[in-house]
């Protein structure tokens, strides 16, 4: 018997895999506490992590075939480079694989913009279902064009329709852009979208006593409770891929990474309890 560790008890390849699990530890623009290694420590919260969800009553990691694919090999310092790398990274793995669901783990919010880049080749009609505390809607900032505050404002730009929820910190020229990108903040308004969905989650939607090492805290935010309902209200058969970013753990069994890794349980969970998984074993 074969007695080696790697993040997913069995692991399949990526061609066989329901679930593909990608690291993307870019943090460049942060402006706020490092989280390039986010992805380790989120990681090391799911190999601890029970499968079985008391709520949902199904055990993911016995129901489908899971895979970690690694971490895209970044540039640190070019987000020019980096997206690249991730876009070839992802056209690369939708051909392996073009019905796995595929989970991102940052990094900072920006990767967020290179992968709704490379699917959006895949899916004309894409929709974000954006979770944060901040807008992210700035053209610019600090001389940027492209940072973790401005990524949604291109995403937009890019023909996705953007449905956010859990903002609390924003401006002026954020409020004015949403409104000219006619972005929604009824997230309940997304089941009347006709396509695929991609879903983002930034820890900082949480309230920082929930989830406290996260590259931007702001207070005032929701509990996990809240935030999974609102998943409940979301059309998770038709979210295609999915990140959770921003996490700025620091050592294993930080507080924030084992939300993130529940985080992940119940994404992938509702989804298969929805029906978004042709081949889920019975």
């Amino acid at each position: 018997m074969l007695y080696l560790r790697r993040t997913f008890e069995l692991e399949h390849s990526i061609a066989k895999a329901n679930v593909v699990l990608v690291g993307i530890p870019f943090s460049t623009t942060e402006i706020g506490l490092e989280v390039k290694h986010g992805p380790v420590f989120i990681r090391e919260a799911i190999k601890t992590l029970p499968g079985y969800d008391e709520k949902l009553k199904i055990n993911i990691f016995t129901k489908l075939k899971f895979c970690d694919a690694g971490d895209v090999d970044i540039v640190p310092g070019s987000w020019k480079l980096t997206e690249e790398r991730i876009v070839d990274s992802i056209r690369w793995l939708l051909e392996q694989n073009e019905r796995a669901f595929f989970v991102f783990l940052g990094g900072e919010h920006l990767i967020t913009l290179g992968i709704l880049k490379a699917l959006k080749e895949r899916y004309k009609k894409l929709a974000l279902l954006h979770f944060d505390a901040h807008a992210d809607l700035l053209k610019e900032y600090a001389g940027l064009k492209y940072s973790h505050i401005t990524w949604a404002y291109y995403a937009a730009k890019l023909g996705v329709k953007i449905f956010q929820y859990g903002i609390r910190s924003t401006s002026a020229e954020e409020e004015k852009n949403a409104r000219e990108l006619k972005v929604s903040r009824n997230i309940e308004e997304a089941s009347k979208f006709k396509g695929k969905f991609y879903l983002s989650v930034d820890l900082d939607v949480l309230d920082p006593s929930v989830a406290s090492e996260v590259g931007t805290k702001e207070p005032l935010g929701i509990t996990l409770s809240e935030l999974f309902e609102v998943f409940k209200k979301i059309p998770m058969e038709r979210v295609i891929a999915a990140d959770i970013v921003e996490c700025a753990a620091k050592s294993v069994n930080s507080n924030s990474a084992n939300v993130a890794a529940n985080i992940f349980k119940r994404i992938v969970g509702l989804k298969l309890i929805r029906g978004g998984f042709e081949h889920a074993k019975s």
